[in-house]
């Protein structure tokens, strides 16, 4: 086997691995998408591995998925009409919140944003906020939300449909740090579905994590150097965005676990999806030989 066979092997496996721990099967672009490659492969390598006999892989209603997964394809061709109704939502959320002027990007993150929720979950929406105003941002996008109805507070158990406020990134430090730069973080920022974007931020926010082609090579930009000029009118928000930030810490300091609070990142996850998913996936590799 010559060393593009090989290596086309082992990343088509790989990606679908990785999928296998969502149920989420992948057509064929999709692989091609999220293809784990840190280099360039040949595309008909990739196509040739797929339609071999004995690779392990099994494609039902369009989708490819590991052999004894079949009803994963039937699982997601349900599920479409499901996530177009939660996007739907979304949509109708983001033109609401599109109006508050701290904000530069929303985005649904999460398994709305793969069509790969079920009924009963919440719709994740991410953000990125002008400089300076990451807390205050969120404080107006909580109150907003709290208004219409539309969050998902702490303890409620009926979640169907309802906005999480997952993440909001300050457009100074889009950059993830050392430690989160893995296979799962590279999903996640592509995954991202645009919602609302006020000047190419969604292009900035996977310019700054390039880090991410060495993982998912097909899917990030080729590497280049922008430019960004913002007027900085936020400063006059400082004093707004400082108590913002003590208001809102006060409030969450007894039941905080595993978010991330800083001046530039608020990150909400109940529990700690990155390492759970990264564990699983390293499972999976050595079950593959990879």
């Amino acid at each position: 086997m010559d060393r593009h066979s090989n290596s086309s092997k082992n990343a088509v496996l790989a990606t679908i691995i990785y999928s296998d721990i969502f149920q989420y099967p992948l057509t064929q672009k999709e692989i091609w998408r999220f293809l784990h490659a840190e280099n360039a492969i040949p595309k008909n390598k990739v196509i040739h591995f797929l339609h071999q006999k004995g690779n392990g892989i099994v494609k039902r209603k369009g989708f490819y998925m590991l052999e004894g997964k079949e009803d994963f394809g039937e699982k997601r061709q349900k599920g479409i009409a499901i996530n177009k109704r939660k996007y739907k939502k979304a949509q109708k959320v983001a033109r609401v919140l599109a109006k508050i002027p701290t904000i530069c990007f929303i985005g649904i993150s999460g398994s709305v944003s793969m069509a790969n929720a079920t009924e009963k979950e919440d719709i994740d929406l991410f953000f990125i906020t002008k400089k300076h105003t990451l807390w205050l941002t969120r404080l107006i996008i909580t109150l907003l939300l709290d208004s219409k109805g539309w969050r998902r507070k702490r303890l409620d158990t009926d979640v169907e449909d309802k906005i999480c406020v997952n993440m909001l990134m300050d457009e100074s430090k889009l950059a993830f740090s050392k430690e989160h730069q893995n296979i799962y973080i590279a999903h996640e920022l592509l995954q991202v579905k645009s919602l609302f974007d006020r000047g190419g931020y969604y292009k900035k926010l996977l310019q700054k994590n390039i880090w991410g082609k060495h993982l998912l090579f097909n899917g990030f930009p080729a590497i280049r150097h922008s430019f960004y000029f913002n007027i900085p009118w936020t400063f006059l928000l400082l004093p707004f965005e400082v108590g913002s930030h003590i208001i809102q810490q006060w409030y969450m300091k007894d039941h905080t676990k595993h978010e991330i609070l800083t001046d530039t990142l608020l990150a909400f996850h109940p529990t700690s999806y990155e390492r759970i998913i990264l564990r699983k996936y390293r499972k999976g590799l050595e079950k593959y030989g990879i």
